[in-house]
């Protein structure tokens, strides 16, 4: 299995994947879902050569009433404020979803907001994130 590169990870997020950017909650992940492990780990081995920590998660659905099925669903999971902004960062130049971007020019402005300047965590995702263009 080889590895995604950061290219092949950017249209993999802005294809299958999800933000989540709470500010309140200090939640900022990136998700990527997938029926299939294995292009999950090869995203996982992309992101960890490229130096994002991130982890493959199993997670089984039941059969329910109202779903007649059990199913085992893959994905995989980039958390953390400077985990979250270094993948931004390295993925920025491939990235084409108009969703994705509006999402993470959301995050550049929440992060420059004087009130979340105080932990360092967040200071050096903003540095990350400031000059990232987009169209």
């Amino acid at each position: 299995m080889r590895p995604m590169n950061a290219c092949e990870r950017a249209v993999w997020e802005d294809a299958e994947g999800c933000f989540y950017f709470n500010s309140l909650l200090s939640m900022y992940r990136i998700r990527t879902f997938q029926k299939e492990r294995s292009m999950l780990e090869a995203y996982r081995l992309g992101a960890d050569l490229d130096g994002v920590v991130c982890r493959v998660i199993v997670e089984p659905r039941k059969k329910t009433r109202h779903f007649p099925y059990n199913i085992v669903t893959y994905y995989s999971e980039i958390s953390g404020i400077v985990n979250v902004a270094k993948e931004l960062e390295i993925t920025a130049p491939w990235r084409r979803h108009p969703e994705k971007i509006r999402r993470i020019e959301e995050l550049k402005r929440m992060l420059a907001t004087p009130k979340k300047r105080v932990k360092r965590k967040m200071i050096e995702a903003e540095l990350k994130l400031r000059d990232l263009q987009y169209g």
